[in-house]
Parts: C-alpha cells; sequence; structure tokens
C-alpha cells in the first residue's frame, strides 16, 4: 500500500509504501495525488519512503512506477528516497546518473533531513 505524507508543502508530495505495493497503489494513490498537485504548482519535488516494512513490490507496481515517472519528468523538481533497502539505494543512485533531476537517498533515519532538503 502507498499512503500520503501529510503537511508539506504545496509544492512537495510525499509517499510511504507499506506491506505489499501494487499497480493500484500507483492508480488510486500517487498518479491522482500528482494530478491534482500540479494544477496548484509547476514544479514538484517528491519524497518517497520505503520502509522495512515494505513486504512486497509486485511487477506491475513497478511498470507502473515507470510510466509515472515518464510522465510527469518534466514536472520534477528533486526527488528524495528513503530506505535501508540496499538493493533500491544502489538502483536509485545508478538511475540517477541518468536523470537530469536533483535526486538524492537517505536512510529511514534521515526522514526529516530528507523532508527539509525538498523545501530548501
Amino acid at each position: 500500500m502507498i499512503e500520503l505524507v501529510p503537511a508539506l508543502p504545496r509544492n512537495c508530495l510525499g509517499f510511504i509504501a507499506k506491506g505489499e505495493v501494487t499497480k493500484s497503489d500507483y492508480k488510486d494513490v500517487v498518479d491522482p495525488a500528482i494530478e491534482q498537485a500540479l494544477q496548484s504548482t509547476e514544479k514538484l519535488s517528491i519524497l518517497y519512503v520505503l520502509g522495512d516494512d515494505v513486504s512486497s513490490v509486485d511487477l506491475s507496481a513497478m511498470i507502473e512506477d515507470a510510466k509515472t515517472a515518464h510522465a510527469y519528468y518534466d514536472r520534477i523538481d528533486k526527488l528524495a528516497l528513503v530506505t535501508d533497502k540496499p538493493q533500491m539505494k544502489t538502483a536509485m543512485k545508478a538511475m540517477s546518473h541518468f536523470m537530469d533531476k536533483d535526486v538524492r537517498v537517505f536512510s529511514t533515519k534521515e526522514e526529516a533531513v530528507a523532508s527539509e532538503w525538498l523545501t530548501h
């Protein structure tokens, strides 16, 4: 499941992944939240928290994630991934070299630092 992070500035949007992440999380939560946020701002900064309690991310969710990233790529300013999962940290750091965005990876202990970085 993916839930919205409350109380972020209007140009920031945050998501917390928990349990099993599926395609419907993108269709029902992520995409509508991005669409709504982009009605009031030109660019968004995104916080994505992938905690230790994520049990699985199915293939259809990964495909939806790629579609969402592609669809909104030009409207994203910064991206912060918060996770302690080594494979996710490595993957994001590798992908960031191919993106002309400001992308940073933070540990779960640094979630507040990540939020602060996005807003400045």
